[in-house]
């Protein structure tokens, strides 16, 4: 009778980088720094090598630090997803939700855009017919 209550042992994701949410993290990411100006995307690239952990730590930690504190004038709240993005690199439990944060935020973006260039559509077409 107690075996059928006992808890099953959780398997465990593997590390190697074939864990699913891992790899959405990833792609995510590679798809932000594909759409950064070259000199952001750099800075990025230089800050997700493995061995830039010394500095990603203390970067973001700053980051989201400063994002919290964005009621002054010069910080603001884009420091805060910034600086979990880099800290999920070093902070296991925070890959999920920020991989998750990207694609979501990828789609709204999209959505975004479509909704403002649906709208702006008409005003072009009446600019046309003005001339």
């Amino acid at each position: 009778m107690t075996e059928r209550f006992r808890a099953r042992p959780q398997a465990r994701r593997p590390r190697d980088g074939t864990d699913p949410r891992h790899q959405r993290f990833e792609r995510g990411v590679d798809r932000l720094e594909g759409r950064l100006p070259a000199r952001w995307a750099r800075r990025l690239h230089r800050l997700r090598a493995p061995s830039a952990r010394w500095l990603r730590l203390p970067v973001g930690g700053l980051l989201v630090v400063g994002g919290l504190f964005s009621i002054l004038p010069f910080l603001g709240i884009w420091m805060l997803p910034l600086g979990i993005l880099l800290l999920a690199y070093d902070v296991p439990f925070l890959k999920p939700p920020a991989g998750w944060a990207l694609v979501r935020g990828e789609h709204l973006w999209r959505k975004w855009k479509r909704r403002r260039n649906v709208r702006a559509a008409p005003d072009r077409l009446r600019q046309g017919r003005d001339r």
